[in-house]
């Protein structure tokens, strides 16, 4: 199934149209659905976290949403980590194009999930998070995301 190109933001249509009709679209035909929705877990958490606790300071936010919100994120980190684990397997074997879309989705990503915990570490009462990617994107990356919540 092929996902069309206005449920993505703008920016990655150009790349996904590469990944799911370009010239490596069989190869990734299994890799997709979780890339897919990575990409759309990543869009829907900001405004998904934004709803939850608008402008309300971190000691208002009560506990409940707090946990269902932290749920919520983990739940994205880890799709990420699936997203990410499944088309590495992949890459070396791709074209060129679609090593750079795979790239710009991944980048896409990386910054959105950055971008949310920069905006709401307090609200979701994180102590303390990193983002690490290790080396440039495939063959040899390593990414890790550690949060730490109070």
């Amino acid at each position: 199934m092929v996902t069309p190109v206005e449920e993505l933001p703008n920016e990655l249509g150009e790349a996904w149209n590469e990944l799911s009709s370009g010239r490596d679209a069989r190869r990734l035909r299994k890799h997709l659905p979780v890339l897919r929705r990575s990409i759309l877990q990543t869009a829907k958490l900001e405004g998904s976290l934004r709803e939850r606790f608008g402008a309300r300071q971190a000691e208002l936010v009560d506990p409940e949403t707090r946990t269902e919100a932290r749920a919520k994120l983990v739940s994205s980190v880890q799709l990420h980590a699936l997203s990410i684990d499944s088309i590495l397997k992949v890459f070396s074997a791709l074209s060129a194009d679609s090593q750079a879309a795979v790239q710009k989705i991944l980048e896409w990503v990386l910054n959105h999930v950055v971008s949310v915990l920069t905006a709401f570490a307090d609200q979701l009462a994180l102590e303390s998070w990193s983002v690490a990617v290790t080396g440039s994107f495939p063959p040899a990356i390593s990414f890790t995301i550690t949060l730490t919540f109070h």
